[in-house]
């Protein structure tokens, strides 16, 4: 799994921050992976669309940084560490510290592209 890992959260991330891309955001779970945004659930690429679309909302811009850790017992999910910065378009800006679990599903052979099955995000907004 270590494999290129680094290169698909970069892409992740990089389309979690792209204000426009929301059509390509659930393209990165399995048709019935789970999200969970702080207090927020979505089931299925449906409702994760949906849980995206409202998350941009008030924001006008993102950007998200963050290392990983994984382990040999559990070489599907790994534990991200982050700060993502905002800009609303209200004008203001925020940040935040944040921590999240990510399980992809199995690998297969054959090179089937990595899909979450399960990532959520720990976060504590704070004052905007």
């Amino acid at each position: 799994m270590e494999s290129n890992i680094s290169s698909w959260f970069k892409a992740f991330y990089a389309v979690s921050d792209d204000g426009t891309a929301h059509d390509k955001y659930p393209n990165f779970f399995t048709p019935d992976a789970k999200l969970i945004m702080g207090d927020k659930v979505a089931v299925g690429r449906d409702e994760i669309l949906t849980t995206r679309k409202n998350m941009w909302a008030s924001v006008s811009s993102r950007h998200h940084t963050y290392t990983y850790f994984t382990s040999p017992e559990a070489p599907n999910t790994y534990m991200l560490a982050g700060h993502v910065k905002y800009g609303f378009k209200d004008g203001k800006k925020g940040e935040t510290d944040w921590v999240a679990k990510a399980e992809f599903e199995e690998e297969e052979e054959g090179g089937k592209e990595r899909r979450l099955l399960f990532y959520q995000v720990f976060l504590n907004a704070g004052k905007r």
